[in-house]
């Protein structure tokens, strides 16, 4: 092969390797917000940024499989050029390594470090390259996209997408990305994360054995046996000859609060609520999923026997992210 040709084509790979592994790099460390402003303001390049951004998986599919490429052409041909001018075996693999070192912190350390020091400019400065390459790769890496898809749904069965990937992953990441985030930040972030794991009756609080109010008891003693919970959600337990037997619903303390005096002496029944009854092993995440779908406020708490042992609210759930309020 002509020399000249080998050289032009060798720096080509080099040129293609530098820019897909600095983009590798710099693109997930642009500010987002700027390049969702640009583009609205009619910047193609942003605008490109954007795309790869949305969909960062074939975007790294390409910088895959045109680093591949790339690498493999220009080791291809550094070999055969060695191969020809350098007889003498050490010489030959003194020369590989060194071209090898060479290699590594000219075309993949020192991309990444300079797009990673300035994202935006230099992202948005080689979209137009990157976009060639992902056109020119576009058959490739469907191929690769659909078959590595396919082998995962034999092997494991199809899953969940999921932008974050499994809780393990993302506490990884919260890790790595500790310096960044205050010590607020990390606790909070680590509590939301932790929600799953932890069974709602953790957080329960337990339901009163001594007096529990039935459908006739007047609105005006649960405001009173309320006392200063005012914001309290009551079960109300049903009679069967006197003995009292099962939750039947619940009543808001807020609704009956300012009630006019003649109205008093109703019955906890004209003011009863479904009661939303769950699983002392399930996750308060789940619950907490639940109670949102349903606008619920509040759950009834089973133990394995299905007895009633507490009750959760929305706000007892919050207030184990955040923090519970002082009064």
């Amino acid at each position: 092969m002509n020399p000249y040709l080998m050289a032009t084509l060798c720096a080509g790979c080099l040129a293609v390797a530098f820019v897909l592994s600095g983009m590798e790099a710099g693109l997930f460390e642009v500010s987002r917000l700027r390049v969702r402003r640009l583009g609205r303001a009619g910047n193609h390049r942003a605008k490109r940024i954007q795309r790869f951004l949305d969909s960062p998986e074939d975007f790294l599919w390409t910088v895959l499989v045109g680093n591949t490429i790339a690498n493999c052409i220009a080791v291809t041909i550094a070999f055969i050029f060695l191969q020809q001018h350098l007889v003498h075996p050490f010489g030959f693999w003194a020369a590989f390594a060194v071209c090898g070192v060479f290699f590594y912190a000219f075309f993949e350390y020192l991309p990444k470090t300079l797009f990673r020091l300035h994202p935006d400019s230099l992202c948005l400065a080689f979209s137009n390259p990157v976009r060639v390459v992902h056109l020119l790769l576009r058959p490739v890496v469907l191929f690769l996209h659909t078959g590595s898809e396919l082998i995962q749904r034999i092997f494991t069965g199809p899953t969940q997408e999921s932008p974050f990937g499994s809780r393990e992953e993302i506490h990884f990441l919260m890790r790595e990305s500790a310096q960044s985030l205050s010590a607020d930040e990390r606790v909070l972030i680590d509590q939301v994360l932790s929600l799953q794991r932890i069974p709602i009756r953790d957080i329960l609080s337990p339901l009163n054995m001594v007096w529990r109010p039935n459908l006739d008891t007047p609105v005006s003693e649960l405001v009173r046996r309320a006392g200063n919970s005012l914001d309290a959600t009551l079960p109300i337990w049903s009679s069967d000859s006197g003995a009292v037997t099962r939750v039947v619903g619940v009543v808001d303390v807020r609704n009956v609060l300012y009630l006019a005096e003649s109205e008093t002496n109703r019955p906890a029944s004209d003011f009863l609520e479904p009661a939303m009854f769950q699983n002392g092993e399930t996750g308060v995440g789940s619950v907490f999923q639940l109670l949102q779908r349903t606008g619920r406020r509040h759950a009834i708490i089973l133990d394995k026997d299905n007895r009633e042992i507490g009750i959760v609210t929305v706000e007892e759930i919050l207030g184990l992210v955040f923090g519970k309020l002082r009064h």
